[in-house]
């Protein structure tokens, strides 16, 4: 049975579903700078363009190498042209959705140079609703299924777990990037509270490069099997190199090139992304 979260647990919950969503920064806004030069950044520039909002240049630590993307600039944060258009009050957005970027650092290093609004990429998602950024949603749905989210809070056992699931609803309705805690990759896999059966074997769905298995071997567990799925090619040839020569550490292994779904079938692939390949 899970423990009961305490009252102030529940108290901030439940002040984060029932309070007004607040304003998106970016609405009306004619012009902006984008940090980012990846894919998330260019995808979010056409877009922009497309509804009429200005992007006047790319921030990124590879600007030099890039150059330009199309007509418009990639500078340095700490370049004379960033700090020009910061002291213009112009708005940087942060169009990055990487899980290994750590936003904080960037946002003070943005600060730093003067950028005073400095918008999530929530906001940018929520004003131009970019179609492959499945996993966003809308901020109305997190309203709408508030019952559902107060019942799942309710299942979680640990206040770790609870502390991380308020920031992730306050991230989704107050786009509050500030709030998330440090991530503890150490144990992301295997917290000590977490028992597993000895030898383990299991599935691993979207199996990326074997990042999965290795965590688990470098933790010294006993694998009897894994059955690994990855329906990216350039990850599956990485997937293969990685656990080629395992056999003495894991007793049955089974790579398969395909995705997992409720049925078999062939469907649309974007592949050729690393970790953001998707269907």
């Amino acid at each position: 049975m899970a423990k009961q979260p305490d009252k102030k647990e529940w108290a901030r919950l439940l002040e984060l579903l029932g309070s007004p969503l607040c304003r998106n920064r970016l609405r009306g806004i004619p012009e902006v700078v984008l940090y980012g030069a990846g894919i998330r950044g260019r995808e979010a520039c056409q877009q922009l363009l497309a509804k009429g909002i200005r992007v006047r240049c790319f921030l990124d630590r590879k600007a030099v190498a890039i150059g330009r993307i199309g007509n418009i600039p990639c500078l340095r944060v700490t370049s004379r042209p960033a700090r020009m258009l910061a002291q213009q009050g112009i708005p940087a957005v942060l169009a990055v959705s990487n899980y290994q970027t750590n936003l904080e650092p960037l946002i003070r290093k943005l600060r730093a140079v003067g950028f005073q609004t400095i918008c999530t990429y929530g906001e940018l998602h929520e004003i131009l609703s970019i179609p492959s950024v499945f996993w966003m949603g809308s901020r109305k749905n997190v309203q709408k299924n508030k019952k559902r989210i107060l019942q799942a809070f309710h299942l979680l056992n640990d206040k770790k777990s609870r502390t991380v699931f308020c920031d992730h609803i306050g991230l989704r309705l107050r786009f509050e990037s500030g709030s998330l805690a440090r991530p503890s990759r150490g144990d992301q896999y295997a917290p000590s509270d977490l028992s597993f059966p000895n030898p383990r074997r299991f599935v691993d769905g979207g199996a990326f490069d074997g990042d999965t298995t290795r965590f688990f071997l470098r933790k010294k567990s006993a694998l009897e099997a894994v059955a690994a799925f990855e329906p990216d090619l350039l990850n599956f040839r990485k997937l293969t190199r990685s656990l080629a020569f395992q056999e003495r550490n894991i007793q049955e292994i089974v790579l398969i090139p395909a995705g997992l779904g409720e049925k078999t079938a062939s469907v649309r692939f974007l592949s050729g992304f690393g970790a953001g390949s998707r269907f």
